[in-house]
């Protein structure tokens, strides 16, 4: 008998065209930004992550971008999760030396009920280097991503459990945006 193997994420090659994601990185630029970093019991550990972030404010026209990716990832993908509620957009902003270390989105203490995550790649590869997003499987292997992923409008969605990062920028900066989509506890 033949299986077939699904990948545990979904992605567009340049879903977006370079022109709107130029666009949003202007306004992303525009939003308040404030350093971003895992808290620990004192202080932010900027050994854990360091990039600069945003949000834009609910029901913003970018929401619907994500949105309905997400929507179509959920189905395509078969995962077919519950899905009631997100949080705002994130713009991140990856200069020199940023980075986000190994994690997962649904931490069972704070946000127990995220499922699916998106990321979407504002800029062009040409003007950076470094900040790699990776994605490890259920089992904490590495996936090889394609290659196309670091390409200007490419979106990848994904469970929000799974292990994820993003590798220090070592030239130019990477902006992006990521949102978290929750539901109910899995039954």
């Amino acid at each position: 008998m033949n299986q077939v193997i699904k990948v545990p994420y979904w992605w567009w090659d340049g879903a977006l065209e370079p022109e709107l994601c130029d666009a949003i990185v202007s306004i992303g630029n525009r939003l308040e930004l404030s350093t971003a970093g895992i808290k620990n019991e004192r202080e932010i550990d900027k050994d854990y992550r360091t990039t600069q972030v945003g949000f834009f404010s609910s029901g913003h026209w970018v929401q619907s971008i994500t949105d309905k990716f997400v929507k179509e990832a959920n189905r395509g993908a078969e995962w077919n999760f519950d899905l009631d509620s997100s949080e705002l957009v994130q713009y991140g902003k990856y200069a020199i030396g940023c980075f986000y270390k190994e994690h997962r989105d649904c931490d069972v203490e704070k946000y127990e009920n995220r499922k699916l995550s998106i990321s979407v790649q504002l800029t062009n590869e040409e003007r950076y280097n470094g900040g790699n997003f990776k994605l490890k499987d259920y089992y904490g292997q590495e996936l090889i991503l394609p290659e196309g992923l670091r390409n200007q409008g490419s979106i990848i969605v994904f469970p929000s459990m799974l292990l994820h990062e993003v590798t220090e920028v070592r030239a130019g900066t990477r902006h992006s945006l990521v949102q978290w989509h929750s539901g109910p506890e899995f039954k």
